[in-house]
């Protein structure tokens, strides 16, 4: 239910009541997110801990009030657990970035960010006090060694690694050690990751920082450019990374050789740090949408622990080890029915590469759907699906959609039929486009309706990038 206090701070700081109040989409914590919308539309949020919640409230006053780029936060409840804050839009850099890819736009809006990032963090340094941080005040010794056991039990051991404790024990002490002496130190964000990064009158504005706290300043920047989802092509983070610290050696007065020092190790820890977050949310809480970048944050990891004279051998040989255990996880195992024909239709975004075939024949068919109007041009679909009615209506009445199925159809018809006919049991059909949102999405749905009324065959519909399956003639067993 939609809690009323927020309308009563929305009338209190305005003098009139909201005209509705909307849930909108909010990160992995417990904190719920509405938007207010009347003569000026703000953001709602309810939190689940005052401490967290007065952490974001006094940061947000102290940054802002001294030019960083923060949400405003206008109005809060008397107890700290709810407060209203100006809204920035619904466009963050992770939305551009599936929709333009890493386009000049982007790169200048990484830049800008990167910018703003140093901004907060040496604003930060000096306008705010160590007693508001949550959970703890800097990245000690002893927080880092606690993230780096999230990783051992929320992801190595739930794969099924054999770990022998003390060996593994004595490389995060020494990964440890190595972070908490990194330098130079400032106010972290701790957070600091594309999906974090609002984009309003195409400037960064940063979000989402409650956990904010003293810490190694590179840790924030390698945070955002080795985030697994975004799979940044490393000659853009290499000349992003060097942006950043050309800009953070002039500002603290240090060598940029001082900070570069620190990179492979702070990478490491983060990807670990990635790695448990991923194998909590997606491996022991069953939420989908955090297994699939699994195997990539794997993948950028073992390369970096091959560095340097191999400082941490046995990590290594556990990253290895995972490397094979996960192939299979980032791509549900659909069910296939004997004696019968099994089609599984697919949509996919070409950022993230064409889907693994599950059969034994490595058969079938990819449309590419990029040469068709893309609705996610315009800001009205962006947050939308090729399920949802307005862009179902744009695309049908674009009329640019109906003759590419109709030739797919086509294909599709000579090989189903003659599958039947010989008695194969495997058929994959794919369909592709630049973010896997809307265009194939809707080409997807379509082709499997489809083939499901036209031949009454098992068919699988898999969404990739929405981690959506559905089945249609399924027998009942």
């Amino acid at each position: 239910m939609t809690p009323a206090v927020l309308s009563c701070l929305y009338e209190k700081y305005t003098g009139y009541a909201p005209a509705d109040i909307k849930p909108i989409t909010g990160s992995a914590s417990s904190r719920r997110y509405y938007r207010l919308n009347g003569g000026t539309t703000m953001i709602g949020t309810v939190g689940t801990n005052d401490t967290e919640n007065k952490a974001f409230i006094t940061l947000s006053a102290a940054l802002s009030s001294h030019g960083v780029s923060v949400p405003c936060v206008v109005s809060i409840s008397d107890d700290n657990m709810s407060y209203l804050q100006e809204d920035l839009g619904d466009t963050t850099l992770y939305d551009i970035i599936l929709h333009d890819g890493y386009s000049p736009r982007v790169i200048d809006l990484f830049k800008a960010s990167l910018t703003e990032l140093l901004n907060f963090q040496t604003v930060g340094a000096v306008h705010t006090d160590d007693d508001c941080y949550f959970p703890v005040k800097s990245m000690s010794g002893a927080s880092i060694l606690w993230d780096l056991n999230y990783f051992k039990y929320c992801f190595a051991k739930v794969i099924g690694c054999e770990i022998n404790e003390v060996e593994l024990e004595k490389e995060f002490t020494r990964l440890s050690d190595s972070i908490s002496s990194a330098a130079p130190e400032a106010l972290i964000h701790r957070d600091f990751q594309s999906r974090n990064i609002m984009i309003a009158d195409d400037k960064p504005w940063l979000i989402d920082f409650q956990g904010a706290r003293r810490g190694p300043i590179l840790y924030d920047v390698i945070s955002c450019l080795m985030q697994a989802r975004i799979n940044m092509p490393q000659k853009l983070r290499d000349e992003l990374l060097e942006f950043y610290i050309s800009l953070a050696a002039e500002r603290f007065d240090v060598e940029s050789a001082q900070l570069t020092d620190s990179v492979n190790d702070l990478s490491i820890f983060r990807l670990l740090q990635v790695l448990g977050a991923y194998g909590f949310r997606g491996l022991i809480q069953g939420k989908t949408n955090f297994i699939s970048p699994i195997e990539t944050a794997l993948k950028s990891l073992a390369p970096l622990l091959q560095k340097e004279g191999i400082k941490y051998p046995y990590l290594l040989a556990i990253i290895e080890e995972a490397i094979t255990k996960v192939q299979a996880i980032g791509c549900p195992q659909f069910k296939i029915y004997d004696n019968q024909l099994n089609v599984v239709v697919t949509s996919f975004s070409y950022k993230k590469g064409i889907p693994a075939d599950q059969s034994d024949n490595g058969g079938g068919f990819v449309f590419d759907c990029r040469a068709i109007h893309n609705p996610g041009r315009y800001e009205q679909y962006k947050h939308l699906t090729g399920e949802d009615k307005p862009v179902i209506d744009f695309l049908e009445q674009d009329g640019e959609i109906q003759p590419f199925l109709a030739y797919c159809k086509g294909l599709i018809d000579m090989s189903v039929t003659k599958y039947i006919k010989r008695g194969f049991t495997h058929l994959e059909v794919a369909f592709g486009c630049t973010g896997g949102q809307h265009r194939s999405v809707y080409s997807a749905r379509h082709m499997a309706d489809y083939i499901a009324d036209k031949y009454g065959v098992h068919v699988t519909l898999y969404h990739r990038e929405q981690n959506t399956i559905s089945e249609y003639n399924a027998p009942t067993l």
